[in-house]
Order: structure tokens, then C-alpha cells, then sequence
């Protein structure tokens, strides 16, 4: 597509919180795409919810730049506006947690009562 045009498609990850609102995340991916400047309504922007991921719900908006020698630069502008309209909607954008269990010599997990490992 690039040979003949200087458009090209650029495509921005985003993650949010289980438990977020998806209608409102997926608002705010439009109007995030809309706001920016070097982004073209047509075609029309797209925001995708592609998975359940480990820790979050993985959404991709995909959009076409006017000129695709400025994607890095509107990709980056793209994640700013998200990242700031989605703060101001109290969407968390999640972190990966891992529950982590620490277990002493004997193989007693550590705050456990002694003795209660392996008690039956």
C-alpha cells in the first residue's frame, strides 16, 4: 500500500483492568483515533478486543496515518491521548501481579503456625 501513498496502517496495544467498562474503553479508543490529527477517518479507525490476557483484556486500535514516515511519532502521540483519557475515565491500565510463596528449609510456607505443615 505504501508504494502508491504515503498512508499506511499503523496498530496501537492497549491493555485494560478486568472488571473495566469495555463500551467506554471502546469510546474512548475512537475518540482517541478521531482527536488525533494524522490519523484519516477513512478508512475508519478500528478498536478490536483480541483477548483475555493474563492479567488484563487486550484491546489493538488500528488506524491509517497520513503519512507513514510519521508512525512512530503518532503511535506515540495515540498512547499519550489514551493513556490520558483513560485515566480521566478511572480506566486502570493493569500491571502484571504474581502471588508468591516463600517456604523455609523444613517446607513450611513462612507465617504459618510451626507444625502445621503436613499435619494431617
Amino acid at each position: 500500500m505504501t508504494l502508491s501513498t504515503l498512508s499506511g496502517r499503523v496498530i496501537v496495544p492497549l491493555e485494560v483492568a478486568y472488571g473495566s467498562d469495555l463500551t467506554r474503553t471502546r469510546e474512548i479508543r475512537h475518540r482517541a483515533a478521531e482527536m488525533h490529527g494524522e490519523v484519516l477517518s477513512s478508512p475508519k479507525p478500528e478498536a478490536l478486543f483480541i483477548g483475555l490476557g493474563e492479567s488484563s483484556l487486550d484491546f489493538e486500535l488500528r488506524c491509517f496515518p497520513r503519512d507513514v514516515g510519521q508512525i512512530l511519532g503518532g503511535r506515540s502521540d495515540l498512547l499519550l491521548d489514551l493513556c490520558d483519557l483513560l485515566g480521566k475515565a478511572g480506566i486502570e491500565i493493569p500491571f502484571p501481579q504474581r502471588d508468591v510463596h516463600i517456604r523455609d528449609k523444613t517446607g513450611a510456607e513462612a507465617g504459618s503456625p510451626p507444625g502445621a505443615q503436613g499435619e494431617t
